[in-house]
């Protein structure tokens, strides 16, 4: 009996089929990463949330850190200290594209960008929840962007000065937790009015300015 063998045509024929189906389920593939990894990041910020809340509870007030000298931001109470930091992986947003230097927690604390970043209002100038007239209005936990070189959030229109604070990486939407616990995301097109309502006069007397 004769051996039945594939044709030059047919060999070519199933490669173009495989490369149509490729083309065709590679964006979806991709799309279903990039929602693993924005899911991923909000987890993290969560669990940031999280022991900030344990901690505001324990010490019926929320992190102070005005005291310490040199400074420390709350990030680092709730957290144990800067190895505990590093150790925990909340600070490190899959999509961030900057990796935490895992070696050096005193680049860490000091001068390096993080993947996320707070709100110094919380602890500073207000200091109990209870002052905080409009919890689902209040950022703790925000996507940190590349020229974010401080831990906290201190109040600033980003659109002023060309520099990214706020990292829009996340199909051009930014991860943010607010102190009520629930957490959504941010688009771009709102970003100048974003960064407005940030600004520490407005934290501070919990006015949003959309």
């Amino acid at each position: 009996m004769k051996q039945q063998k594939f044709t030059l045509i047919e060999l070519l024929v199933v490669i173009a089929i495989i490369a149509i189906l490729a083309a065709i389920l590679m964006p979806a593939l991709s799309s279903a990463r990039e929602r693993g990894k924005t899911a991923k990041c909000l987890s993290n910020q969560k669990s940031i949330h999280a022991l900030f809340a344990l901690y505001t509870d324990m010490n019926n007030g929320f992190p102070d850190t005005t005291h310490y000298q040199p400074y420390k931001p709350w990030s680092y109470l709730i957290s144990g200290g800067a190895h505990q930091i590093v150790k925990s992986g909340y600070w490190s947003c899959p999509n961030a594209g900057m990796e935490l230097d895992t070696k050096d927690s005193t680049a860490l604390m000091s001068s390096m960008r993080r993947n996320y970043t707070t709100a110094t209002a919380l602890g500073v100038a207000i200091k109990k929840p209870e002052k905080v007239k409009r919890p689902a209005a209040t950022p703790v936990v925000i996507d940190s962007g590349k020229n974010q070189t401080s831990w906290s959030l201190t109040g600033w229109d980003s659109m002023t000065d060309g520099k990214e604070y706020i990292r829009y990486a996340h199909n051009e939407k930014c991860n943010v937790v607010w102190l009520d616990g629930h957490g959504e995301q941010e688009i771009y097109e709102r970003k100048e009015l974003f960064n407005k309502s940030m600004r520490s006069t407005n934290l501070v007397n919990n006015l949003r300015d959309y």
